[in-house]
This record gives C-alpha cells, sequence and structure tokens, in this order.
C-alpha cells in the first residue's frame, strides 16, 4: 500500500515556509522515493479550483472529474506529500462567518478517493485574534478593501472555533493517522516542528540534516501605512466600473508592487491595530478553552511541547 502525506494548512499558519522547506530538501524526498505537491505544483493538476480566491469549493458539478482524476493518479500507485493550505477552504473568513465550512465534505472526498492509500494528515491551528487579523492583513494586501470593523463583524463569535474542522479531520481520517499543532509552538522553532511532522509521516525518528530556506523566503505582512494605503486603493478600484475584473486584478497587483518596493520592513509605519485591548482578550480566552478542549479530546495527536 502506498503512502499518501497530506498536510492541510490551515492558512496563516507557516504553510508558506513549510512548502519552501520541502522544496529545498527536495533530495531527501527523492531519495525515499516521496513525490512532492505544493501549491504551485497543485495549480497545475487542478487549475483554479487550488487558488485562495475560490471560497466556496463546488462539490457536485465541475470540479470533482479534475480532483478524481488527480487523487487517481495517486491512490494505490505512489509515494506523495501533498501540501495546500487552500483545500480546506477560503481565506475570508467574513463570507461564512466561520472557518472552513466546508472541511467536512472536503475531507470526505479525499477519504473516499484514497482508499487504496495509507493516509497520514497534519494541520496547524493558531489564536483567533492573531488568525483574524492575519487573515484580514493578507486580504487587503490581494486586493480587498473591506474596513476591518466590517469584516470583523462578519465572523460569528459563538461559531468560530477550529474544533469542527478539527472533527472533521480526525472522522475523516483516525486520530492515529493525525499530526496536530498549535503554531506557537511552530514559531519557537520550525526546523524540529518540521523534523516533528516528518517523523510523524514516516513512521519512525527522522534526525535527518536539513537544509533551511533563507530569511527571504518568509513572507512579510504590510504593516500600517503600507496596509492603510492598500485598503483605500482597493477600495477605490473594486467600485470603478470602467475597469473589468482582469483589469483590476492587474491594478491591484501594480499597486501591491509599489508599496512592497518603496516600505521595506522597517519602513512599514508598525504593526496596524485592528483589534482592540477587549476584543484580542475575549478572541484568546476561548481560543485557550477550545484549544484545551481538543487537547484532551484528541491527546494522541496532538504535539504537546516540551
Amino acid at each position: 500500500m502506498n503512502n499518501v502525506y497530506l498536510h492541510f494548512g490551515a492558512h496563516k499558519t507557516g504553510s508558506t515556509l513549510f512548502q519552501k522547506w520541502l522544496k529545498e530538501n527536495n533530495d531527501f524526498f527523492h531519495e525515499s522515493n516521496v513525490e512532492l505537491y505544493v501549491k504551485k505544483d497543485l495549480k497545475e493538476e487542478l487549475g483554479e479550483w487550488a487558488s485562495w480566491s475560490i471560497e466556496e469549493k463546488e462539490l457536485t458539478s465541475r470540479f470533482p472529474q479534475k480532483f478524481n482524476n488527480f487523487l487517481q493518479s495517486v491512490d494505490g500507485k505512489k509515494d506523495v506529500l501533498i501540501s495546500y493550505e487552500g483545500f480546506l477552504g477560503g481565506l475570508d473568513l467574513s463570507k461564512s462567518g466561520v472557518i472552513y465550512p466546508n472541511a467536512s465534505k472536503i475531507c470526505s472526498l479525499f477519504s473516499d478517493g484514497l482508499k487504496e492509500s495509507n493516509v497520514k494528515v497534519s494541520f496547524s491551528i493558531r489564536s483567533y485574534d492573531e488568525f483574524i487579523e492575519s487573515s484580514y492583513k493578507w486580504l487587503v494586501k490581494h486586493g480587498m478593501g473591506k474596513q476591518f470593523k466590517k469584516y470583523h463583524l462578519g465572523i460569528k463569535k459563538d461559531g468560530f472555533s477550529w474544533a469542527p474542522v478539527v472533527d472533521s479531520i480526525v472522522g475523516n481520517f483516525g486520530e492515529e493517522n493525525v499530526f496536530l499543532w498549535d503554531y506557537e509552538d511552530y514559531k519557537q522553532s520550525p526546523q524540529e516542528m518540521h523534523k516533528k511532522i516528518m517523523s510523524f509521516y514516516y513512521g519512525r525518528n527522522i534526525n535527518h540534516d536539513f537544509q533551511i530556506p533563507g530569511e527571504e523566503m518568509v513572507n512579510v505582512s504590510f504593516g500600517k501605512i503600507p496596509l492603510r494605503l492598500s485598503r483605500a486603493f482597493n477600495e477605490e478600484i473594486n467600485k470603478t466600473p470602467s475597469l473589468n475584473p482582469q483589469d483590476r486584478k492587474k491594478a491591484k497587483r501594480a499597486m501591491r508592487k509599489v508599496l512592497e518596493s518603496q516600505f521595506n520592513e522597517g519602513e512599514m509605519g508598525g504593526k496596524p491595530i485592528l483589534l482592540n485591548d477587549i476584543e484580542i482578550k475575549e478572541w484568546r480566552e476561548k481560543y485557550r478553552e477550545d484549544i484545551s478542549r481538543l487537547k484532551e479530546k484528541y491527546s494522541q495527536a496532538f504535539y504537546v511541547g516540551v
């Protein structure tokens, strides 16, 4: 039976760094006969469906054939490691108000399509306040013109939780085949966590001397000044009737490149103030309660730092 190692993200939990680390160490995977698929590779296989811009996956008519063809090319045939943070859903949290509302259906599609494979899944979660702020900053950087207050109002506090997503993953693949971790543990030592993930996938202790991606490969978020400018530009571009969608996309991309070239990391104007102190406290308390329950419920799957 072949092995399929899945990394489902989540968004904004170090997935880009992890994927660059995978590519940096492709020789290790080549030597162990494991084929890598990361976001860019998947866009070639799955086209537009493998895109952060697709907020609601089509689960019935058009997309399954291409998706199923990809799974059939893997299932029972070869060992692969697939890493893509967009598989479970989009990043705009204000659209549905919750995290990955289609996670259960997507996990079922993977589970049903990989019945002849030994499947292991890794997934990371992040504190709600940081996840909300980080998602908004990414969305503004890539075209959103919505004010943060309106974005935040679209999030349903009662239903906003990692629990349904984690339940879907564990329910479809089994707790023994799932590795979960808190993004805070990843930030402390990415390289150590990479080894932990590989040890979980391979079912043995991996202590290989892996290559480390350079610092220039890590994403840099917009600071206060470029974030404010970007949101204002996006708002104007979005409401300009003479621009078609493709022209809007080009204009936003050009604007983003200008801001990135003019504002280096030291000139970003400091960290944007999005959530207030009371909101941060409430979101963090909710996250602590949720992660405590999840770690108790899935003690076998959750990584616990020393």
